[in-house]
């Protein structure tokens, strides 16, 4: 190599860019040395390029360009090697030796220098000697001596190439396999540089070799190929279509549609016209767009035209796949065909506007199949998952795989439940059933009906739990069977808690899996072909046949309840779905059908029935009792208050009679004792009478309402100094009588209870707000009186309850209570919270009616 001139060397200093040391022939090297970053390959040329820096004036040189890995094989930099090709004087050979064995020495990856056609070891740092597990014995001696194992991995054919024709070879990822010490056998995967080793003279006298182990970065490539290869293996196994893009998506490269939608013969460049409905083209096209510039993960429901040329609706979802640079290569990604949900929830909306009671809409929900299939292993966690379950929470399988209820979003009482009744099929090896309320991710919360049943193995032990759970969509068994072998079909049914047949194009059954035979104690010969109709009960059997014929006709799904002949010849009641699998062509192939047991549905829905009819007559004679005890109240308790405070007015009337101060004190507090009895009496009756009065609802203004409170609190108002602050209160639905009595009891209740020093200031306020979806009218009247702890703040509206001296405060302790129990009969809550001495807010939360 050439020494450069002592003021350049100088100059070009470690630390500084290329650009600044060498500003003359930069444009002239920027090129070589840009290619050889991005390629990883490295290149040589002849240049006179750095004759302006030469110490002895030689003009022509070969320049050697070698990429530099880092750490994680990525190329950082670019070693240059200048080597002289003509014959000149070279000064200060020796130091030239000894700067480049210091560079050597000093490089943190493996660099050596092989000599010769026997390619001797000839100067070597310790990366490489580490690498092969030798000593600085091995400089001085053939490779092929030291590492006789490298005979027949090809490097001596490629070092000779080197050596012999100056050729410069690079490779990337090689691997390499070591013999040890110990005896084991060690494979390391090396990027390299093969280059001729010139001496001063020009003389090719060996080769020199850079190398990089990048054995790490291999392995973990590999591992995520590996990885990637069983995520796409899954995705095609339990998607309805996979498909792959290229970078920017200009260009679809794959498609299977798997009857859903048409295969591509050859990448296509109009996929969004042929596959995408106009109307959400333009969407799909900005979402693409959002991916490819964000690199993320593209996630749409959509329109799209199926095989057939009709209409259908899919959940698409296709992520990134990059290479170890984090370069997006392509976009994979797997579609679900929810047209029938989609279908469903169109006509949904169409009669919303005929669905007027909470009723119809639960029984709407729960009258649909059980379509969501799952399994738990013996710690509740869940090791299957269909497509259904994973959108109903919101996950892919990959975030879902082998987590248990509660990290998948059950809420805590619904997990344990589950657990519970998990334990109770493995200790009894009998299904369970039962119904529970779930959040889907994308419909809101749905009611499911679920039945949970034991894997058994050959042992006769419960391995697994097998669960199945019945929503609005179509049931999922026969899609998961449509994406499966005939083989793997059979061996899932027999997993499951449902009744499984299949059935040619005329309806002749062709197979039932064990769980028919278990419950008919029928034999294969039986049941075949249209065998199977001899076990509906005959009540149903003529409109099953019926139905049935018609879906073969014209390929719509069945969907039937009726009663099924077990083998002790009795009959339970069955739901049956009956689904049809299609070619490509959309021809009918078989049918898949599934019966599930709803006897213990049938039961409850009887025995609540029976419920409901003995509650509404046991509440009616409660009624019935409290308007009794209201009477009772009303006219014979009230009697004897009048006649004590009628006694003692005309004692104190009597002038005849002469009572001492002492018996004067006595008979105020029978006065008072008895008008607080009274008091008492009208406020029981006034709360037991709420439920029971009939208070038809109209439109109410808060604020008329609040003036006649004003007016009929006036006077005690003005002895108290009070101000009441409103204005803008909205107009509520309510019995305007209670209404009254609501905020009446209230405001009085902030009078009562104030600071003797302190003017009573009422505010009353108002605002829309929503709990758990559900709007309301919030009204808050807040004062400055007396407050409480608000510990107590549950406690004051119990019936008689008194936080304060009754000498001190006057009450019945019904106030608060009533004011709860009207709120309620109005479908709402109210809430208190204060602080001691400095004031209370109590809350009112009305539905919002607007």
């Amino acid at each position: 190599m050439r020494r450069l001139r002592e003021e350049v060397k100088a100059v070009a200093t470690i630390g500084k860019a290329g650009i600044e040391g060498w500003p003359e022939i930069w444009p002239l090297i920027k090129a070589t040395i840009d290619l050889v970053r991005e390629s990883g390959e490295g290149t040589s040329d002849d240049s006179d390029a750095f004759a302006l820096y030469s110490n002895d004036g030689i003009a022509s040189n070969r320049h050697y360009y070698s990429p530099v890995y880092d750490e994680s094989g990525a190329v950082s930099g670019v070693l240059l090697t200048i080597v002289p090709t003509e014959n000149a004087p070279v000064r200060e050979p020796i130091e030239n030796a000894q700067d480049f064995r210091g560079i050597v020495e000093q490089a943190p990856n493996p660099i050596f220098v092989l000599k010769g056609e026997n390619m001797v070891l000839a100067m070597a740092n310790e990366p490489l000697l580490s690498m092969w597990g030798v000593d600085r014995n091995a400089i001085g001696r053939p490779m092929l001596e030291t590492l006789p194992e490298l005979k027949g991995q090809d490097f001596m054919e490629l070092l000779l190439d080197v050596y012999r024709n100056k050729n410069i070879i690079t490779g990337k990822e090689k691997p390499v396999t070591f013999h040890r010490t110990d005896g084991s056998v060690d494979t390391v995967y090396l990027n390299f540089t093969y280059q001729p080793y010139k001496e001063t003279n020009g003389t090719v006298s060996g080769v020199l070799v850079i190398a990089h182990d990048v054995t790490g970065q291999v392995i973990d490539r590999k591992r995520l190929e590996e990885s990637e290869l069983r995520f796409r293996a899954l995705v095609t196994a339990t998607s309805d279509v996979v498909y792959r893009m290229n970078p920017d998506w200009t260009e679809m490269q794959q498609l299977v549609g798997r009857g859903f939608l048409s295969d591509t013969v050859s990448p296509m460049q109009n996929w969004i016209e042929k596959y995408i409905h106009p109307d959400d083209q333009v969407k799909v096209q900005l979402l693409v767009n959002k991916a490819v510039e964000t690199q993320r993960i593209f996630e749409l429901e959509h329109q799209v035209f199926k095989v057939d040329g009709s209409i259908g609706w899919t959940f698409s979802r296709a992520i990134p796949i990059k290479n170890e640079t984090g370069k997006i290569i392509e976009w994979f990604g797997a579609a679900s065909d929810i047209t029938q949900r989609k279908k469903f929830e169109q006509e949904l909306e169409a009669t919303r506007d005929e669905l007027r009671s909470s009723k119809r809409l639960h029984e709407a929900v729960t009258s649909s199949t059980p379509d969501l299939i799952y399994v738990f292993d013996l710690n509740y966690k869940f090791i299957y998952a269909n497509q259904a379950l994973l959108n109903m929470w919101g996950r892919t399988w990959q975030q879902s795989a082998g987590q248990g209820l509660l990290a998948l979003g059950y809420e805590p009482w619904h997990a344990e439940m589950h657990e519970r009744e998990i334990d109770q099929v493995i200790v009894t090896k009998k299904m369970i059933r039962g119904e529970v309320a779930f959040p889907h991710a994308v419909m809101g919360y749905r009611m499911y009906d679920y039945i949970f049943a034991p894997v058994l193995n050959e042992y006769g032990e419960v391995e697994a739990i097998a669960g199945t759970t019945r929503d609005i969509s179509d049931l999922k068994v026969a899609e998961i069977a449509l994406k499966h072998s005939e083989e793997q079909f059979r061996t899932l049914t027999q997993s499951l808690p449902q009744l499984i047949w299949t059935a040619d194009i005329n309806g002749c059954s062709d197979f039932f899996n064990q769980q028919w035979y278990d419950y008919t104690g029928s034999q294969p010969e039986d049941a075949a072909g249209k065998g199977w109709f001899s076990y509906i009960h005959p009540h149903h059997r003529a409109e099953l046949y019926e139905k049935w014929e018609k879906s073969l006709k014209s390929g719509d799904s069945l969907a039937f309840e009726f009663q099924l002949k077990a083998g002790d010849g009795k009959y339970q009641w069955f739901y049956i779905v009956g689904n049809p699998i299609k070619d490509e062509e959309g021809e009918i192939l078989k049918w898949v059908s599934a019966l599930t047991n709803i006897e213990e549905q049938k039961a409850v829905e009887e025995k609540l029935e029976r419920l409901v009819n003995e509650r509404t007559g046991a509440l009616q004679r409660s009624n019935d009792d409290l308007e009794q005890f209201a009477h009772v109240a009303s006219h014979d308790l009230k009697e004897p208050v009048r006649k004590i405070k009628t006694f003692v007015d005309r004692l104190e009337q009597d002038k005849g009679t002469k009572l001492s101060e002492k018996g004067q004190s006595y008979l105020n507090k029978i006065n008072t004792a008895a008008n607080r009895m009274y008091d008492m009496i009208e406020g029981v009756l006034n709360y037991s009478s709420i439920d029971n009065a009939e208070q038809p609802f109209s439109s109410i203004s808060l604020n008329e309402t609040l003036n006649s409170i004003e007016l009929d609190l006036e006077i005690l108002m003005n002895q108290k100094k009070a101000h009441i602050v409103y204005e803008n209160l909205p107009t509520v639905k309510g019995a305007p009588l209670l209404i009254y009595q609501l905020f009446y009891n209230l405001i009085n209740n902030s009078l009562k209870f104030t600071s003797p020093d302190t003017p009573p200031l009422i505010t009353i306020t108002a605002q829309q707000t929503s709990k758990l979806g559900i709007p309301y009218m919030q009204i808050d009247v807040k004062d400055n009186g007396i407050g409480f702890e608000q510990t107590q703040a549950q406690k004051i509206f119990n019936s008689f309850t008194r936080l304060n001296s009754k000498d001190k405060f006057e009450g019945t302790g019904l106030g608060l209570a009533l004011c709860k129990k009207i709120v309620e009969r109005h479908q709402g809550y109210i809430t208190a919270s204060g602080k001691e001495n400095e004031g209370a807010v109590f809350s009112i939360f009305l539905p919002d009616m607007n």
